[in-house]
């Protein structure tokens, strides 16, 4: 499996460094009648990213962490089109969906594979991906520093106008 962080765009600036949020698409948060087109590259040679991709198979797990909370989905369908057939990234009337997309095939990137995760309701207690993420945690230090510098600076105007 692979952790990912999830950045709004599909920029290669994005695409580079992590999977990115296909505008347009519902945002990676669940919900009845959503579909959230994520993306990545694959065959990088300095970032696995979408790499496997292609090995995934109908009934394995997709987990999208947000808030704090893990969504649990179920590979429910795996298609190969032309980027052209945007139709296939569409909501579905009362489903709650999440859709992974990279080129194939590797190298010649004609076509785009289409992994279709179903939400999986309620998440099953204790439900994780098995792995502690190795991604950063937000540094809620710099806000407090910064928050402190800005008092700091406040304090001192305030002082030195009396």
């Amino acid at each position: 499996g692979v952790d990912l962080p999830i950045y709004h765009g599909t920029s290669d600036a994005v695409l580079n460094v992590g999977v990115g949020h296909l505008e347009g698409t519902s945002l990676p948060v669940g919900g009845e009648n959503t579909r959230s087109v994520l993306t990545a590259h694959r065959g990088l040679a300095e970032a696995k990213l979408f790499s496997d991709l292609d090995r995934v198979k109908s009934g394995d797990k997709i987990f999208v962490e947000v808030f704090g909370q893990t969504l649990l989905y179920r590979v429910s369908d795996i298609v190969v089109i032309d980027p052209a057939e945007t139709e296939k990234i569409l909501p579905v009337a009362g489903k709650d969906l999440v859709t992974l997309v990279t080129c194939t095939p590797l190298g010649i990137n004609s076509h785009r594979i289409l992994v279709t995760g179903e939400r999986v309701t309620p998440t099953p207690e204790g439900v994780t991906n098995g792995v502690a993420s190795e991604l950063p945690e937000f540094p809620w230090w710099v806000v407090v520093l910064g928050g402190g510098v800005v008092a700091a600076g406040v304090y001192l105007w305030w002082t030195g106008r009396q």
